[in-house]
């Protein structure tokens, strides 16, 4: 009796159907074919205002804890960590609908995940800086924020040039 091992496929082909399944579905072809402007052009704008909001006030913020602008008191900075949280809840939809919108092409791209980690580190940091305004400011930390930040920024538009890096899109 011989007994054969039917080679399952590899996961990477599921992951390719359930990212095309998501990019043909209605949120993804609303988001690439709409004309709409509430469509890509309505998300790419909330996302660059959500940067603005996010990376600009947690920059402003990291800049105060490295000794710019003396003249402001660092506890009038903490309010506005309120505006840095909205812009990153921006950015986040904002993001996953134009991620949906291209789910073969971003998903699939390793610098995609280079981003998401630099975000999650520059989640962390901001929240970290935020609780080290009360004690004190601290140098290290604050340019942590404005490297990850900036990192993410970076990572974000090298993902639509992989061209540019050698990290193609698989």
């Amino acid at each position: 009796m011989e007994c054969r091992l039917h080679s399952a496929a590899p996961a990477a082909v599921y992951m390719n159907e359930f990212f095309a399944g998501l990019e043909q579905g209605s949120v993804g072809l609303w988001v690439r074919e709409s004309p709409s402007m509430f469509a890509y052009t309505g998300l790419i704008t909330v996302h660059a205002i959500g940067l603005a909001f996010a990376v600009g006030f947690s920059w402003a913020i990291a800049l105060r804890a490295l000794g710019v602008a003396r003249a402001v008191p660092l506890e009038a900075m903490e309010s506005m960590f309120g505006a840095v949280w909205i812009g990153f809840w921006l950015c986040a939809v904002s993001g996953v609908a134009m991620a949906i919108g291209h789910a073969t092409t971003d998903l699939t791209s390793p610098m995609f995940y280079i981003k998401l980690g630099l975000i999650g580190m520059g989640v962390g940091s901001t929240r970290m800086l935020k609780t080290k305004l009360r004690v004190g400011p601290s140098p290290l930390l604050a340019g942590a924020v404005i490297a990850l930040w900036a990192g993410a920024i970076i990572a974000g538009r090298l993902n639509e040039y992989p061209a540019l890096t050698g990290i193609g899109r698989s």
